[in-house]
């Protein structure tokens, strides 16, 4: 698999009012047009993962938040742009200060969902893992890293 590209994630769970962000992709190079998804993107080479959690946070959403705690990591192997990758993703639970979304170019439609209301949307592998995975851990006190 040398022609194989692995990259880090940093996705963002991001809370505000119980309610959690999702992105409808709408750019045309994108792998899941049409299909919302959580926040976030690649870590580059020597970049700090806080900074490219809140990067690529601030770039997608417009939002200032405080992240919160690491809750799951999950891998996926898309092929973008005809090339073969290996995605590590860590999915970060995050506190947005504001519902207040301003969308960049690779979107073109934001929702803040509950939990229950997950069914609603079309949302790609690991969406749904997620969501069950905070439920799983919604219990416990997150505190401060």
């Amino acid at each position: 698999m040398s022609d194989l590209v692995q990259r880090v994630g940093a996705k963002a769970f991001i809370r505000f009012n119980d309610k959690f962000l999702l992105l409808r992709e709408g750019a045309a190079d994108g792998t899941a047009i049409g299909k919302f998804q959580i926040p976030g993107g690649m870590v580059e080479p020597g970049e700090p993962f806080k900074d490219a959690l809140l990067r690529e946070i601030k770039e997608e959403t417009g939002l200032t938040v405080r992240p919160v705690v690491p809750i799951m990591v999950e891998g996926w192997l898309p092929t973008i742009e005809g090339v073969k990758h290996q995605i590590i993703a860590i999915f970060y639970l995050c506190e947005a200060d504001s519902d207040a979304v301003t969308l960049s170019h690779e979107h073109d439609k934001h929702a803040w969902v509950a939990p229950e209301e997950l069914i609603n949307y079309d949302v790609p592998h690991p969406v749904p893992q997620l969501f069950k995975r905070y439920k799983e851990l919604s219990g416990q006190n997150w505190g401060e890293l």
